[in-house]
């Protein structure tokens, strides 16, 4: 066989990929003659050989970034380019907690990167279901700082990126105090 290009790049795992190349139907018999194909050396459990020209394969479980490769009885293609996979956002800290509104808070984790429709960009970001606007994101997609909103109560932050949606444990949102009397006046 040979592989030339695949579509998309990049997508989680469940992607469906439709592979162009050559050679993956018997030239006689018109029959598949594809016996594996894999991403980043993990084999898709889900293919189907559309034509001599064309097959598409389901982004397996455990992938992970590499090349696509399609094997038949006659040797294995791999593909020129890497397919990008994309995973869901990790959690692993949230600090300070507990904080007040307006507090800047630091989150630590995994996969910060991107919106749930696009690659690059800022991921959303909620707490208890509200959207917080204010956050910055390091370059490798590891740290990312927020700002309390002054209605902020205590809740999961959910992280939206592009490989899903990451969740965090409790944060504790605590209220400035009011000072309803005093004495003596």
């Amino acid at each position: 066989p040979v592989v030339t290009s695949f579509t998309p790049l990049q997508g989680v795992r469940g992607t469906t990929i439709t592979v162009t190349g050559s050679g993956f139907r018997h030239p006689i018999t018109g029959a598949s003659i594809v016996t594996g194909v894999s991403v980043g050396g993990v084999a898709a459990t889900s293919f189907n050989v559309v034509s001599n020209t064309s097959l598409t394969l389901v982004v397996p479980v455990g992938a992970v970034d590499g090349r696509v490769a399609v094997t038949t009885a006659g040797g294995t293609s791999s593909s020129a380019a890497s397919f990008d996979v994309w995973t869901p956002p990790v959690i692993t800290a949230v600090a300070p907690s507990p904080a007040r509104p307006g507090t800047v808070v630091t989150v630590t984790g995994v996969d910060f990167i991107g919106t749930a429709t696009a690659a690059t960009g800022v991921p959303t970001v909620t707490l208890n279901g509200t959207n917080i606007p204010t956050r910055t994101v390091n370059a490798n997609g590891t740290s990312m700082t927020l700002t309390l909103p002054a209605a902020a109560s205590n809740g999961e932050l959910r992280i939206t990126a592009r490989g899903g949606v990451g969740v965090s444990t409790l944060l504790v949102v605590q209220a400035a105090p009011t000072i309803t009397s005093f004495s003596p006046t």
